[in-house]
């Protein structure tokens, strides 16, 4: 059986918790092994999932309605899933939007209220179910009006995911 994680080259937005990029104080081995990333989407119930072929997995997809509430979905957030990629060593990645389910994102950053609603949900999944960070996967913001609130967006992520980084007892990076 082919387990429901699909192999990608890491392409696309994805805002990790804590700093990701190599420190020069870090030994020479460290930083050749955050060179070496190999990343996985889990899509639907995850199943026969051999963690140790990646580094991290995406968790595919939180999807969320035009007024930044979160859809619901039997099969992410997935707390098994982050529990068992961490046993392995494998960081989570929650997966915005995507494959097509992100024509919701302009109308979310139109709105302070909305923007403010979508945030405050995705940053409260990511803490209770323990994910390392978000991928954001808004196909495409391909205006200039998309393309600004694409950066407020990310912007208002990457500040949320620092202070939350902050917040923890920095076991991970």
């Amino acid at each position: 059986m082919i387990p429901r994680a699909i192999v990608l080259l890491f392409v696309g937005t994805t805002v990790l918790l804590g700093n990701g990029a190599p420190n020069s104080a870090w030994p020479d081995d460290h930083r050749v092994a955050l060179s070496r990333v190999f990343v996985g989407y889990v899509y639907q119930q995850p199943q026969n999932i051999n963690y140790s072929l990646y580094t991290h997995l995406c968790h595919a997809f939180l999807d969320a309605n035009e007024d930044g509430s979160i859809r619901p979905n039997k099969s992410c957030p997935n707390q098994q899933l982050v529990t068992d990629a961490h046993k392995s060593g494998v960081k989570v990645i929650l997966s915005l939007g995507g494959w097509g389910w992100d024509k919701q994102f302009t109308a979310i950053v139109s709105e302070q209220e909305s923007l403010n609603r979508f945030i405050n949900a995705v940053m409260t999944i990511i803490e209770k179910f323990d994910y390392d960070g978000m991928d954001v996967d808004w196909e495409y913001p391909d205006t200039t009006a998309k393309a600004a609130g694409f950066d407020r967006l990310c912007r208002r992520l990457r500040s949320e995911l620092d202070a939350l980084g902050k917040r923890r007892d920095g076991s991970w990076s």
